[in-house]
């Protein structure tokens, strides 16, 4: 029996989106979540690719993806399920492979990228992961399987900006085997011919959508300019610092990652030594350059990490599967404390922050400010938008937008066209920008116009331990007495 030959695999399967599930349950969408959403259920396909994913810095297969489900029929508290859903095909790819040792099958589907980061936190992200199962199954045999393997390029370059650079260094190798091939054997393989001009044309379409506004404004900036080789190692440490979670307060949890992160490192070290093909070389490095120049989050660092085991498990290196198994050991352990901490704390006081505004009397035809691009995380759970503060539910990143105009103009912050305050203003608030969230809490409450309502708490976790929050304050405009 077919069935019970791969008992093994189906019940790796089975648990992962059993636990994935439960997890999910628990989740509260955060600001990152809520935006692409809101994209998805107000925009229409084409002003999503031409317009909007210009502003959002990545190709939009994740938003048109969200998109299709919506018009299905998807409740927003059922987001993280689509995320679980590309993860398990990536997870079933991973557990089928028999080049794999059962003891890897069995660890990294539960490890913290899996099973949480790119899993539970339903993001453009979640498509690497069944993009990486792919290349690790079919890697070693991609000239035998042209069709997969480019239909894998895409799928890299679907993800996000740090996928299109994965896939323009695969496509870009495998453009030279061809080459190389042809002159040896003088044999045209017009299949591949066509893949490589349908590949070309889907970068073109990406170049197109992604092509930078003259009024964008994003809030990962170029770093500063590197006029010394002491900045430079000064992001380098910064990046280190970041993987290693080196500004958490819980010892315990710092010297797992501090010894995971030593294990990458051995891993890596061995992949370089066991490894002829240059392209993960190449992939790594360009992957850190853009660390090193463009300011990313820690969820981001994720994506080097995989990448750097993807080649590993290529490689199959008996010592170096040693340290591997270690390696995804304390990655689970990773994995089990934060989604602990997902179940027992609010990843995000947006919810319940909704649920408080619901109540209020007719809170959708009432002058609301919103304040942040964290304030998104309301709007998925009302119609419509209902902040007069802004010109479509989900943040534009442009300079144009009336909520930046309360970052640089703070005097003239909430006040509408007519000079007239809106009765509440909603402030949302993230841990890492806690200086310029106190900065406007204070700016209202000074102002002696506005009294706290409400407010809700949600705390970020990554990797164990607490990131940052995620906070709303509703304040209303008091009455005249």
């Amino acid at each position: 029996m077919k069935i019970l030959k791969n008992k093994k695999e189906i019940i790796i399967v089975i648990a992962f989106v059993v636990f994935s599930c439960i997890i999910a349950h628990f989740h509260e969408p955060w600001a990152d979540e809520a935006q692409a959403w809101l994209i998805a259920r107000d925009e229409s396909a084409f002003r999503i690719l031409f317009y909007n994913a210009s502003y959002e810095g990545t190709f939009p297969a994740w938003i048109l993806i969200l998109k299709l489900c919506i018009s299905l029929g998807l409740n927003y508290k059922y987001l993280s399920y689509v995320s679980i859903l590309f993860v398990t095909i990536g997870v079933c790819i991973i557990a089928f492979n028999s080049k794999l040792p059962i003891g890897l099958r069995i660890l990294l589907p539960f490890t913290y990228y899996f099973l949480y980061q790119y899993n539970i936190i339903a993001r453009n992200y979640c498509l690497l992961i069944p993009a990486i199962a792919l290349l690790i199954l079919i890697y070693e045999e991609r000239k035998e399987k042209p069709l997969l393997y480019f239909l894998d390029i895409c799928l890299f370059s679907f993800a996000s900006i740090h996928g299109i650079i994965i896939s323009a260094v695969l496509f870009t190798f495998y453009f030279l085997e061809f080459i190389k091939e042809y002159i040896e054997t003088k044999k045209i393989n017009i299949f591949k011919i066509m893949l490589f001009i349908l590949i070309g044309l889907i970068y073109i379409l990406e170049l197109i959508t992604l092509m930078p506004r003259a009024d964008i404004y994003m809030p990962l900036n170029i770093q500063s300019s590197y006029s010394n080789f002491g900045q430079v190692i000064s992001s380098i440490m910064n990046l280190v610092k970041i993987m290693t979670n080196f500004q958490t307060n819980n010892i315990p949890i710092l010297i797992i990652n501090l010894f995971s992160f030593s294990l990458l490192i051995a891993i890596l070290v061995n992949n370089l030594r066991n490894n002829k093909n240059k392209t993960f070389l190449i992939i790594n490095i360009l992957l850190l350059c853009l660390f090193i120049t463009v300011k990313m989050t820690n969820y981001h660092f994720g994506i080097l990490e995989l990448m750097i085991l993807t080649e590993a498990f290529i490689i199959s290196n008996n010592k170096n599967m040693k340290i591997i198994i270690i390696y995804l050991i304390l990655q689970l352990i990773l994995s089990i404390t934060t989604c602990y901490a997902e179940i027992h704390n609010n990843y995000s006081g947006a919810e319940n922050m909704a649920e408080y505004m619901k109540n209020i009397e007719n809170i959708e035809n009432t002058r609301v400010c919103a304040i942040a691009y964290k304030s998104t995380a309301v709007l998925p759970y009302f119609n419509r938008n209902i902040f007069n503060s802004r010109n479509s539910s989900y943040y534009l990143w442009s300079i144009n937008n009336k909520e930046y105009y309360t970052y640089v103009n703070t005097k003239e912050f909430c006040l509408e066209e007519d000079n007239v305050y809106p009765e509440y203003i909603l402030l949302g608030e993230a841990g890492m920008n806690s200086e310029k969230s106190n900065y406007f809490k204070s700016l209202i409450e000074n102002s002696n116009k506005y009294e706290l309502v409400y407010e809700s708490y949600g705390v970020i976790y990554f990797k164990g331990s607490y990131s940052e929050e995620e906070n709303f304050y509703l304040y209303k405009i008091k009455t005249e007495k």
